[in-house]
This record gives C-alpha cells, sequence and structure tokens, in this order.
C-alpha cells in the first residue's frame, strides 16, 4: 500500500467543475420544462383536456416544491462530500 496518495489538484477542480455544471444544467432544466409546461397551459386555462390542466399543475408543484429541493440538497452534500474526501486525504497525507 503506498504512503501517500497522490492528490492533482487540477484534475479534481476539473471533476468538481464538471460536477457542479452538470448539476447547474438538470436545475435549469427543470426550470425551463416547468415554465414551458405552464407557458402551453395558456390564458384561461386553454390547454385543458378532461381536468388535465389541475393534473399539470399538481405535477409541476411537485416538481417546483418536492423534487427540486431534494435535488438541490442532493447536489450540496454530493459537492461537499468531495470537499471532505480532499479534505481526508490532505490530512491523512501530512
Amino acid at each position: 500500500m503506498a504512503d501517500k496518495v497522490v492528490l492533482n489538484s487540477e484534475e479534481y477542480n476539473q471533476v468538481s467543475e464538471k460536477l457542479l455544471t452538470r448539476h447547474v444544467l438538470i436545475k435549469t432544466s427543470f426550470e425551463t420544462i416547468s415554465k414551458e409546461i405552464l407557458g402551453m397551459l395558456g390564458e384561461n386555462n386553454g390547454f385543458q383536456v378532461d381536468n388535465s390542466t389541475e393534473k399539470v399543475k399538481d405535477l409541476l408543484q411537485v416538481i417546483n416544491g418536492d423534487i427540486m429541493p431534494i435535488l438541490g440538497s442532493v447536489f450540496d452534500i454530493t459537492e461537499k462530500s468531495m470537499e471532505n474526501m480532499v479534505n481526508t486525504i490532505v490530512n491523512t497525507d501530512t
């Protein structure tokens, strides 16, 4: 077993940046889709077919109110875990 773990900061920074970029992309995609669906509902809920408008609104509420906060928390935990891993390696190697 090696006495030291080689941590290349450039590689870590690249991975960390890619992770953050993907998290932002996922959040932005959900927000864009939500806005587009709301836009399709139109004035006076013109997109209504057998009460689908209420169901679509309920779906959007679940996405925006339940799923997005959970995704945000998971993304934050993932990013902090990466930082903790680096700190653990650095502290172990010193």
